[in-house]
């Protein structure tokens, strides 16, 4: 179920899955990376994702300038009946305060470089809250955050006519240009109307993961460009199969 809304008015590449680099995060008690990071230039307007209650604006060391959403409404997670709440991190200023109710879409910050970060991005993160809104399984080693890539409504819708190849030009390579940066594969600055050789290289590269030829993908892929399958789903894997024609 895709309760969360993109948190951006752009796709802006994916640079940090969840679980990611665990040993940069070790000596800080974490497993992983608790969160995704989204590669925002400072000054991107930041969207709530959900509706909801402000329920913290927060001046951090290691996150920086923060804002949590919290839910109104018990969601089915996982199987059970739960509020939950996000996080927004690293930016440079938020335009919302506590109590404030939010619907999703508001802009509720400016995106920055702020606590413990080494460029300018959004980390953002879910958490499970229980009824007086403390985070749920503080313990799971990434201080209660879950993997939420997959509860994310990207509002990207893709129809696709034809097959695309090098050379190939209009909206319909501006809109897999869209979903290769969502998945991190294509830098956003990259992109255009034109299917290049860039174009070409990530959806080669994407291609090779998915059909799952670890012998054919350089080493560093198999660790820093992990993909989630289940975000991709059988529109993505229909889009890249109208690639190979």
């Amino acid at each position: 179920m895709k309760f969360l809304k993109y948190p951006l008015k752009q796709p802006y590449k994916l640079n940090q899955r969840f679980d990611n680099k665990s040993y940069l995060y070790s000596n800080i008690g974490l497993a992983g990376h608790n969160g995704i990071d989204f590669a925002t230039p400072t000054g991107t307007p930041i969207l709530a994702m959900h509706d909801g209650i402000i329920l913290n604006t927060v001046v951090d060391n290691k996150g920086g300038l923060g804002v949590e959403i919290r839910s109104k409404e018990k969601i089915e997670i996982d199987g059970k009946l739960t509020h939950f709440k996000t996080l927004y991190w690293h930016l440079d200023s938020f335009s919302c305060h506590v109590g404030q109710e939010v619907k999703a879409g508001d802009i509720i910050g400016i995106s920055g470089n702020t606590g413990n970060s080494t460029g300018p991005h959004l980390h953002n993160a879910l958490k499970l809250i229980d009824d007086n809104f403390n985070t749920l399984n503080h313990g799971n080693g990434y201080n209660g955050a879950i993997d939420h890539l997959n509860y994310i409504d990207f509002g990207f819708k893709y129809n696709f006519t034809k097959p695309l190849k090098i050379g190939s030009k209009g909206e319909e390579v501006l809109a897999l240009q869209e979903v290769l940066t969502l998945l991190g594969y294509f830098n956003r600055d990259d992109k255009y109307s034109t299917y290049g050789q860039k174009t070409n290289i990530a959806v080669r590269t994407l291609q090779i993961l998915l059909i799952g030829e670890n012998n054919l993908q350089p080493s560093y892929l198999k660790s820093e460009w992990r993909l989630n399958k289940s975000l991709v789903g059988g529109m993505t894997l229909k889009l890249l199969n109208k690639l190979t024609n």
